[in-house]
């Protein structure tokens, strides 16, 4: 019934005509671990009839305190994939089609069709979680607290805090199927002093949105808000991201950072190498797969400098720097960097944005016609008694 399987060791379930309420409701699903209070009502609709739910404009409406030591996210997206309306949808299709009157030739079924995770318009759920160890696509959290509310097709994470990567997160978000092969998000994190270097490490998306940490030494902060789509192999498309927020540099240090390397030659100043950076907020925004940096000014090793510029989701770089040297920063050094981290550039001259960087995601034109529920068949496809027919015209 279930992808994985599901054991219950201990705890008390009641019945009240459809309401199930759980008190120390201990179970495992898989590798996962999860002790249950509150309640489930029509959760046996759901299980087994859940075409009354539909037709009846019902819900499985739950209200759960759910804690854990560990939980495997990753198994319980499997059991609401297989649970979801499309599933549903599918088995009905596919029920109609050995069933047809007068079929011959069998319609092929292609395996291993991929979906994004569709909540099932049925669900009206709120869990509050306290979960130690949390296991997200190859995210690990630890002790994440926060509510989840699953509404109309939409899963809501509100006031949510947890650690990764050894800091302490904040977050909110949602998301939301928009059909088969497409699905939306939104997120907002807040962050405050954490090694930027274990960050590059264990954060992928971290990784992929400051490429700049792999060389950064020290701690950050962030307040970031994400949003964009999800693709039918339940993978973030970096080129719809839409994005807007601010790093701090709250003291930073640069080893083996090429480009700041070759910034320190071209200007002539060594010291540029070794230089830390401390409490620059560096803020931009993130749209058609470019982030824009806009214009920051900042104090290093005696030195004042200004960058602006923009840099790909794909690792293109597009940059100005304007560097003042001592003594006061009146003399300027305006310099240009193109091209990628591991491949730039670097001449003298203004920045200038560059238009053709902007790249729109395929995902956000994307058109799917979805597959109707199965209805009954009309009954002029099914062979009539044209005896009764007559019968009939003559009364």
């Amino acid at each position: 019934m279930f992808p994985e399987t599901f054991q219950i060791s201990k705890g008390t379930f009641k019945f009240f005509k459809d309401k199930m309420r759980f008190e120390d409701f201990n179970a495992a699903y898989g590798k996962s671990d999860i002790v249950l209070n509150g309640y489930i009502h029509n959760v046996l609709r759901y299980l087994f009839n859940r075409k009354y739910l539909h037709q009846s404009n019902e819900k499985l409406k739950a209200d759960i305190e759910l804690s854990s030591n560990h939980i495997n996210a990753n198994e319980f997206f499997d059991m609401i994939a297989k649970y979801t309306d499309q599933k549903a949808e599918e088995e009905a299709a596919q029920k109609a089609d050995s069933t047809t009157v007068n079929t011959v030739i069998k319609k092929d079924n292609p395996k291993n069709k991929n979906y994004v995770i569709r909540i099932p318009n049925t669900a009206d759920l709120k869990i509050t979680a306290k979960v130690h160890d949390l296991q997200f696509d190859t995210y690990k959290v630890n002790d994440f607290v926060g509510n989840l509310i699953v509404n109309e097709r939409k899963v809501q994470i509100t006031e949510a805090g947890f650690n990764m990567a050894g800091t302490k997160i904040e977050m909110t978000g949602d998301y939301k199927a928009q059909n088969r092969v497409l699905a939306k998000y939104n997120a907002n994190f807040k962050a405050s002093n954490f090694d930027i270097q274990r960050a590059y490490a264990e954060i992928p998306i971290f990784a992929e949105l400051v490429s700049m940490a792999k060389d950064a030494y020290g701690l950050v902060s962030v307040d970031y808000k994400l949003g964009g789509s999800i693709d039918q192999n339940m993978n973030i498309d970096f080129k719809s991201i839409d994005g807007e927020g601010t790093l701090t540099l709250e003291d930073i240090k640069f080893k083996n950072f090429k480009i700041l390397n070759h910034v320190a030659q071209k200007a002539d100043a060594a010291d540029l190498e070794k230089a830390s950076f401390n409490k620059i907020a560096i803020h931009s925004v993130i749209k058609n797969n470019v982030m824009t940096i806009t214009p920051t000014t900042m104090k290093m090793a005696g030195f004042r400098g200004k960058l602006e510029g923009q840099v790909t989701m794909d690792g293109k770089i597009n940059v100005g720097f304007r560097l003042g040297l001592p003594p006061m920063g009146l003399i300027n050094v305006p310099m240009k960097i193109t091209g990628t981290a591991d491949d730039f550039k670097i001449s003298t001259g203004k920045f200038k944005e560059d238009d053709t960087l902007a790249e729109e995601s395929n995902l956000n034109n994307l058109q799917v016609r979805e597959r109707r529920r199965s209805r009954r068949k009309d009954t002029l496809n099914i062979p009539v008694d044209q005896r009764k027919v007559d019968t009939l015209k003559n009364r």
